[in-house]
């Protein structure tokens, strides 16, 4: 099955103002430069800062309580 994109709408992001598609490696090294989004460090790589507040809390702890599924073996027997 092939299908296009012709719209972020048409999975549910809406109102996103412009948006780029399919660009070249260095238009994006430009766009985000451009926008204090990014550095080029040494030998080239793009170098993108996240900020203070990218991992989880500290405090946000899940407890499943599922029974342990039983061993699936992966090899020949």
């Amino acid at each position: 099955m092939t299908w296009c994109l012709t719209s972020l709408d048409q999975v549910g992001l809406h109102h996103l103002g412009q948006v780029y598609w399919n660009r070249s490696t260095p238009e994006l090294y430009e766009h985000a430069i451009r926008r204090y989004e990014a550095q080029i460090a040494h030998l080239g790589p793009l170098v993108v800062s996240m900020g203070q507040h990218t991992g989880r809390a500290a405090k946000d702890k899940y407890v499943v309580d599922e029974p342990i599924p039983p061993k699936i073996s992966g090899g020949a027997r």
